[in-house]
């Protein structure tokens, strides 16, 4: 709304811009990593979750809720959170089966 609408705030529509633009960067850093099979990606990624999942209770409440927007992106957050905590992605990331990110990679190219 910041280049489309005049804005209430002017610092606060600028600030909240430069925050979704750092999120922006933030996600593309995590999916550089996640391509170099890097380890702090894990725990990146769920934390983004995590921030998700706060996005998609809030979508629940208040005078303008979105249920079916809370619902899409609870759904992929949930099973994101899941899949980071599974046995494959950790031992992957953790380097612990050599032969296991060996398979990985060569199945990336």
């Amino acid at each position: 709304d910041l280049f489309t609408e005049r804005a209430t705030s002017m610092p606060t529509a600028i600030a909240l811009t430069v925050l979704v633009a750092a999120g922006a960067l933030w996600v593309v850093a995590l999916f550089i990593a996640s391509l170099r099979l890097a380890r702090w990606v894990r725990a990146g990624a769920l934390i983004w979750q995590v921030l998700q999942l706060a996005i998609a209770v809030g979508a629940f409440q208040g005078e303008t809720a979105q249920p079916l927007a809370g619902i899409a992106i609870l759904i992929p957050s949930v099973i994101a959170i899941a899949l980071l905590l599974s046995k494959p992605v950790t031992a992957v990331l953790r380097h612990e089966d050599p032969d296991e990110e060996a398979r990985y990679r060569s199945q990336r190219r």
